[in-house]
């Protein structure tokens, strides 16, 4: 006869990888049907980090993507300084982990960023299927000098926008693609790409 037993199971604990079941099909019926369940322990993996880049002040508030153990403890390797890791989670699951970048001197570089578990050493890298390369590249955090403004040149224009505008001022250097932007309004204005020129200017419409 086709028979079909929905088996509740229990959370992982790390004590043992295997469990033995026996189910019995029928009240009456001396037969038992044996059901191995094999469990595999957690794993924990890195999709993304962002943002990838932060001044040198530090205090970068920086979002880790992953899967994570419930009930272990991690941080956050900036090169060799560590940052505690708080977690979030969600319906049993931790899928992110939030830390500050902590500060450094005051130039630009490039440093490793890694997951720490405090528990047992580990350290986890993004996880990327194509290429250890391409891991291994992603899994850097970007210092830069904070830049500093000094003027703008026009001040003012039409309303209807299409207003070239030269920012003035120091250390404008591209750390990562995206990262210099102009936002005219308050925190909830768009942003608008800036063209880098040099070090001390850059120009936005």
């Amino acid at each position: 006869n086709d028979a079909r037993y929905w088996l509740d199971t229990y959370r992982y604990d790390g004590a043992v990888n295997t469990l033995q079941m026996y189910v019995t099909p029928h009240a009456v019926c001396a037969s038992e049907l044996r059901v191995t369940l094999h469990y595999t322990p957690p794993t924990e993996d890195v999709f993304d980090v962002l943002p990838g880049a932060g001044p040198t002040a530090g205090a970068t508030n920086v979002s880790v993507l992953g899967a994570f153990v419930v009930g272990r403890h991690y941080e956050c390797r900036f090169g060799h300084r560590a940052s505690p890791a708080v977690p979030l989670e969600e319906d049993g699951f931790i899928t992110r982990v939030w830390c500050l970048s902590p500060p450094r001197s005051p130039r630009n570089a490039v440093v490793p960023f890694a997951i720490r578990d405090v528990n047992t050493g580990d350290a986890h890298a993004i996880a990327d299927a194509d290429a250890a390369a391409v891991a291994a590249a992603q899994m850097h955090f970007t210092y830069y000098v904070a830049p500093t403004i000094d003027g703008i040149d026009p001040p003012s224009g039409p309303d209807a926008g299409g207003t070239l505008l030269t920012v003035y001022g120091g250390n404008f250097s591209e750390p990562l693609p995206g990262y210099l932007l102009c936002r005219f309004g308050g925190s909830d204005a768009p942003s608008i790409a800036a063209q880098l020129n040099s070090s001390a200017s850059m120009q936005c419409v």
